[in-house]
């Protein structure tokens, strides 16, 4: 297997994760355990599988802890994701997060100091050799992942403990330039970001300065010769469908996309590298879900609450998956890139909005009680095609930094490729 071959190159001796570290070392049971005191949660969600860090946490009451707060956390474990592990949400645990409480969708490693320091630990298990492993072990089409039982046996090289010190320093040296080009990147992607939000305000009002907490628009904020509306009174909402585990077949010309909301980006940009696959004659059985192009998809659960896209021919035929609604507008007051352009503007207000501490989620009531301008159809398509021109040109910039971001990380699995199989000088 390419897996065995893969081990076999490398030049150091090869371990178990469980020879060299405690997995789950500590269980908590905050309801029973704590019930009246605060803690700290982090769900997999809070780790940046790019940075390879905990950027957020959340706060509970021991009564009110999320059913997966099992698993307690000290500085200097290092936390893998057993959820779409090749996503890489692992991360080491600083003296910030020590005593928090984690998600069980993790493995918390715990290091044997005396075999393997953290900062090597991190460093392994985000190389391609360890993801490779769990990624060959994952189970499960629409909700990939492996179990603790895959994550104990899933080998690392264990050099000596003053060789893995020179590895890190190598790794930490060759990744540290790295690390600042992608701040610079990640400025310029924001820049952009805030740049589109605010054409879309002052296409829809003139002001750039749309509150959160409200997005009231009244008469007084559009031209004289435009209409309000609000949107329950002009869309059509449709709810995704829970498919089955064993409704799920591997692709093939019998087989139709199953379109989750992995498969597009918080930007509303396909993504079709993660995808699962329904057998076709599900079209004919369930037309209620059937994508069509130029439908708005709204996500209405979880931690992307409130992301959209604007469906085209690329990815259909395609069946909407649950935790999705999608959007159909009456088409003699709205079209449909305008109202996806609409509700685009009203995005931080919609993410504002959500219900929920454990999962967030969003309410139809919510959305369809908000306000819409509408002009004459003809403006609409006016507004859209000066939106898609401007659009298109800050998208092709924002393009150029996806491939630089691409080839970044690209180099990164490279370094640590060479460092894992003693491919490294002094």
């Amino acid at each position: 297997m390419i897996i065995d071959e893969e081990l076999n190159k490398i030049n150091y001796n090869m371990q178990s994760i469980s020879d060299v570290c405690l997995v789950n070392n500590i269980n908590v049971n905050p309801k029973k355990e704590f019930p009246n005191s605060n803690f700290e949660y982090i769900s997999i969600s809070d780790v940046d599988g790019n940075l390879g860090k905990i950027t957020n946490k959340q706060e509970y009451i021991g009564e009110n802890a999320p059913s997966r707060a099992k698993r307690k956390l000290l500085e200097g474990d290092v936390i893998v994701s057993t959820v779409r592990p090749y996503l890489k949400s692992f991360a080491r645990v600083t003296d910030t997060f020590n005593d928090a409480i984690c998600s069980s969708g993790f493995a918390v490693l715990t290091p044997d100091e005396s075999k393997i320091n953290t900062d090597y630990l991190f460093f392994a298990v985000r190389s391609p050799l360890f993801v490779n492993q769990l990624k060959q072990k994952q189970r499960g089409a629409n909700y990939p992942a492996v179990g603790i039982r895959d994550i104990k046996p899933a080998k690392i090289p264990v050099p000596s403990l003053e060789e893995q010190e020179r590895i890190v320093s190598y790794i930490e040296r060759e990744l540290n330039w790295v690390e600042e080009l992608e701040k610079s990147t990640s400025l310029l992607r924001a820049y952009f970001t805030e740049y589109k939000k605010s054409l879309l305000n002052t296409v829809f009002t003139g002001s750039k300065n749309i509150t959160k907490q409200t997005h009231k628009i009244t008469k007084n904020d559009i031209p004289e010769n435009w209409k309000m509306g609000n949107i329950g009174e002009n869309v059509d909402f449709q709810s995704g469908k829970a498919f089955k585990s064993n409704d799920y077949i591997d692709k093939s010309d019998s087989s139709i996309l199953c379109f989750r909301v992995s498969n597009y980006t918080p930007e509303g940009k396909l993504k079709l590298d993660d995808c699962s696959y329904l057998p076709k004659k599900f079209i004919n059985k369930y037309q209620s879900v059937l994508l069509h192009n130029n439908d708005v998809l709204i996500t209405m659960v979880g931690a992307s609450c409130g992301k959209m896209y604007y469906v085209d021919k690329e990815g259909l035929p395609a069946l909407l998956n649950q935790n999705m609604w999608r959007l159909r507008c009456n088409k003699d007051t709205i079209i449909q890139r305008y109202l996806y352009y609409y509700l685009k503007s009203c995005q931080d207000y919609i993410k504002n909005t959500t219900n929920g501490s454990a999962r967030k989620y969003l309410t139809q009531k919510k959305i369809k009680d908000i306000s819409i301008p509408l002009p004459s159809i003809e403006k609409q398509r006016n507004i859209c095609k000066n939106l898609d021109n401007k659009f298109s040109y800050i998208d092709s910039h924002i393009d150029i930094i996806d491939n630089l971001e691409e080839n970044l990380t690209e180099y990164k699995e490279s370094v640590l490729s060479s460092a894992f199989k003693g491919d490294i000088s002094n």
